[in-house]
């Protein structure tokens, strides 16, 4: 038997793509598109842009609006708001102590009242029966006042009236001890006790600069008496 013939398949030609495969010249070939990839993004179009979905660019917020508190103030603002607090507290602490400062000098001041007495401070009762004040000389630096008075120890236990613990007060509100204690007849003496019920008649020499006025006398009971003021008319 003649030996059989060996066909021999033909050789395929260059493979040449339909037209709805063929890739524009301007275009880049980026290879084959792998399995299940997105068309889109391996086309050599890149991704779609935010644009392309037809609703733009979302609105960004403020960061203030994600707090949920409401937009802060600025800086300054809040600076000069609490700089304002603060003076306005200060302001109110020193009405405060000026007015309690106030209150406690009214406290302890000594009522004022006519030289037509009687007063009382302590035990001792006190009525102003007169004053006057020498003119001093040109030379003199200083003049003297005398305060003519009685004195009466409503208490139970003798009292002693020192002359130094009377005070003469002069139109600056300066206060000047008495100098001296005169009894009926104008005749110096030493400090005097009296008994209770019982009373003493006399008077204060002072002292004061030549170009001071009396306005008043402050008299106590004691050294730490709180003290009676006569305003002198």
């Amino acid at each position: 038997m003649p030996p059989a013939e060996t066909t021999v398949p033909p050789r395929p030609g260059p493979f040449v793509p339909p037209a709805e495969m063929t890739i524009p010249p301007t275009a880049t070939r980026r290879g084959p598109v792998p399995h299940g990839a997105n068309p889109a993004e391996t086309t050599g179009g890149g991704p779609m842009p935010y644009h392309a979905t037809g609703q733009g660019p979302l609105p960004q917020r403020p960061p203030y609006q994600m707090t949920g508190q409401g937009p802060l103030p600025p800086g300054p603002a809040r600076r000069g708001g609490v700089l304002s607090g603060c003076l306005v507290a200060a302001a109110v602490v020193v009405v405060l102590v000026l007015l309690l400062i106030a209150a406690v000098a009214w406290i302890f001041k000594p009522p004022a009242i006519g030289a037509e007495g009687p007063v009382q401070d302590g035990k001792l009762r006190f009525t102003v029966t007169g004053h006057k004040c020498a003119k001093a000389a040109q030379a003199a630096k200083v003049r003297t006042c005398r305060v003519s008075l009685k004195v009466s120890n409503i208490g139970q236990e003798g009292r002693v009236l020192y002359p130094g613990q009377q005070k003469l007060l002069d139109d600056d509100d300066m206060r000047h001890s008495a100098a001296k204690l005169l009894d009926r007849a104008g005749k110096e003496i030493q400090p005097i006790r009296i008994g209770p019920g019982e009373s003493f008649t006399g008077g204060l020499v002072f002292e004061l600069p030549k170009e001071a006025d009396p306005a008043g006398v402050e008299l106590h009971d004691s050294g730490l008496s709180r003290g009676i003021k006569v305003v002198l008319g």
